[in-house]
């Protein structure tokens, strides 16, 4: 995951430049056992490449803007899309990069991750 350095993310930047993740960042990677880079600050390509990889992926999968009546069909649909557009690109080095990627995927989690805040409270 690549992703700008933003406080949703980045709880700290440390003298040496590590960035110290966010709580909630650090437990939705270890749910999903995923790798990320921060974006890095002296190259001013990173946060344009994130961004243009967001816009690429939202036209090419959620346009037309469709009503749909829940998340659970907003994954079909986008899983739909994208084997649409698997079978549509050519055997070239594009097709092999994302037929090398779809092998390294990993099985999503048995218990969904919950992406909420907790609050401690007391009783009344």
């Amino acid at each position: 995951m690549l992703y700008d350095n933003t406080t949703l993310v980045v709880a700290r930047i440390l003298g040496d430049g590590t960035r110290q993740r966010t709580r909630a960042v650090t437990h939705l990677q270890s749910n999903y056992l995923f790798r990320d880079r921060p974006g890095r600050p002296v190259k001013e390509n990173d946060k344009g490449k994130a961004e243009a990889l967001e816009k690429t992926a939202r036209h090419k999968f959620l346009v037309p803007v469709s009503e749909l009546p829940d998340l659970e069909a907003l994954s079909e649909r986008l899983l739909a899309r994208c084997l649409e557009r698997l079978d549509a690109l050519d055997r070239g080095a594009r097709a092999a990069a994302l037929l090398a990627d779809l092998d390294t995927l990993r099985a999503l989690p048995g218990a969904p991750f919950e992406a909420c805040g907790l609050v401690p409270v007391r009783g009344a």
